[in-house]
């Protein structure tokens, strides 16, 4: 039985022979002697270590013991340095065309490498694509400018990131050289190294120049993408664990008190999960792009994409069917006329929380009111309820000596919201909303808790008055009442009567 020798090229381990291991480590003694002398000899011994490891791979796979026939046949694959010396010249010999092939060049990216890419399959700079790009990019927008669509602003970006996902990348020395045209054996490995290092360095001024802006414009866009990722990561963590809605209640439980056309957990899950992976992407994006680190094998940067592109779709068609109750939204106004003649109008506010865990909030001017409250239930954890007041808008008109104040109220909402709560029409439902006595208007609330929920009823209260009419709102227990304004009234200046 043969002993073997495990060695590592490129990166790849290898079992071989001891005889095809002795006749390897030959050749690349060989191949570094002849390199040493030559400019980017080092890095031509590693392509060439990475070609023979392709080799390797290809014949045999990974498992296989290399024998040393394994190692004479990649051998006269790529050739030796005395074949190189004594290569005839270029007018001697009849060059077989080798057809490129269009890979995304990575090893001379600014973002992708796509125009590096492109410029090396078309034989010309990498500068002259890019700089091809820009001026479409900049006719793009002056089109979208002038037609006002906004895609043309966004086609060539768009345009981009397709080629990059349609593009295989340039990764192995087999790939390099199909790009640039060449065959693989060691000659033109060295071939190909200098014409890459060629063009990393740019043929002019201008090349480097564009290198210099290109740089720049990428750690910029990382540190958008990392500011932006981490501001995410943030707000996420805020609205599930700092911002409260009352007492602490979280805000995230805001989606219990609404009615939504799926359970509000699976919604509440998918969504926040999407958006920490959204933020997690984009602060792998900017890292890579401030760093320009080499992506491990397993490309997490890919799948985290691809789990992105997965969540957001689902997020997406969950929130449609979460939104299913709120499609079909109508508006109707119901005019009611009050009998008489009033120099003041009286508003009573209805069925107020009298509890000490309500909260009142106002907001209130001379022409417009609105209250509501949020009460912590005693003896339920996280469980709130809500007391919902129409809006009060106060028009002044002029009317004829015959006519008097008139309420008009809007009435908002969803029909399946109206079907739900047992209501054959608008009408009935506004039946629960104010009463009118007299002078005296009450005003009643709409509550919403885990159990009956918000289902997009919306009420506004119009009074239309003669311009010497007062509006008042009777006194109530003004306790934990957060307002915006102490006025109580409308019209002219509060008595206290």
């Amino acid at each position: 039985m043969n002993e073997f020798t495990k060695i590592s090229l490129a990166g790849v381990s290898f079992n071989l022979e001891n005889d095809a291991f002795a006749m390897l480590e030959n050749y690349i003694s060989e191949l570094t002697g002849f390199y040493d002398k030559e400019d980017g000899g080092k890095e031509i011994i590693s392509d060439i270590e990475e070609r023979i490891a392709e080799l390797f791979i290809e014949r045999n796979g990974r498992e296989k013991v290399i024998s040393r026939l394994d190692v004479m046949q990649v051998i006269e694959t790529l050739g030796r340095p005395s074949e190189i010396e004594n290569e005839p010249s270029k007018d001697e010999r009849k060059e077989q065309p080798v057809r490129r092939k269009l890979y995304r060049d990575i090893n001379n990216k600014v973002i992708g490498g796509v125009l590096s890419g492109t410029a090396a399959y078309f034989k010309t700079d990498a500068v002259f694509t890019r700089l091809v790009y820009t001026a479409l990019s900049v006719l793009c927008f002056f089109i979208s400018r002038w037609t006002g669509h906004g895609l043309w602003f966004w086609s060539p970006i768009i345009f981009y990131f397709l080629l990059c996902m349609i593009m295989p990348a340039a990764k192995t020395v087999e790939q390099r050289c199909a790009m640039a045209g060449i065959t693989p054996g060691i000659n033109d490995i060295q071939k190909g190294r200098n014409e890459m290092e060629n063009i990393e360095k740019g043929s002019s001024a201008i090349g480097g120049f564009i290198s210099v802006i290109g740089r720049i414009l990428q750690i910029c866009i990382g540190i958008i993408l990392i500011a932006l990722g981490f501001a995410g990561l943030l707000f996420g963590c805020a609205v599930l664990f700092g911002i409260e809605i009352y007492d602490s209640v979280p805000l995230i439980s805001a989606l219990n008190y609404i009615r939504l056309g799926v359970s509000h957990t699976i919604v509440t899950t998918v969504v926040v999960a999407t958006h920490f992976l959204v933020c997690i992407l984009l602060l792998y994006w900017g890292i890579k792009c401030c760093f320009k680190f080499k992506s491990p094998k397993w490309r997490p940067g890919l799948i985290l994409f691809i789990v992105c592109i997965l969540a957001t779709i689902a997020s997406t068609a969950l929130s449609l069917v979460a939104a299913k109750p709120y499609y079909n939204y109508q508006s109707r106004l119901h005019t009611t006329e009050l009998a008489g003649q009033y120099d003041t109008l009286y508003v009573r506010i209805a069925d107020t929380p009298v509890s000490a865990h309500a909260k009142g909030y106002v907001h209130e001017n001379r022409w417009h009111y609105r209250l509501w409250y949020v009460e912590k239930l005693d003896g339920r954890k996280n469980s709130l309820e809500f007391t919902v007041y129409p809006d009060i808008s106060i028009n002044r008109e002029r009317y004829d000596s015959n006519e008097g104040p008139e309420i008009k109220c809007r009435h908002g909402y969803f029909r399946s919201s109206i079907l739900e709560a047992g209501y054959t029409s608008s009408e009935k439902a506004l039946q629960q909303v104010y009463t009118i006595k007299d002078s005296l208007i009450t005003i009643y609330p709409s509550v919403y808790n885990k159990t009956d929920k918000y289902r997009g009823d919306e009420y506004n209260l119009y009074l239309y008055i003669p311009e010497e009419c007062t509006v008042k709102i009777l006194d109530f227990d003004q306790a934990n009442i957060w307002r915006d304004n102490w006025d109580w009234h409308f019209g002219e200046p509060y008595k206290n009567d």
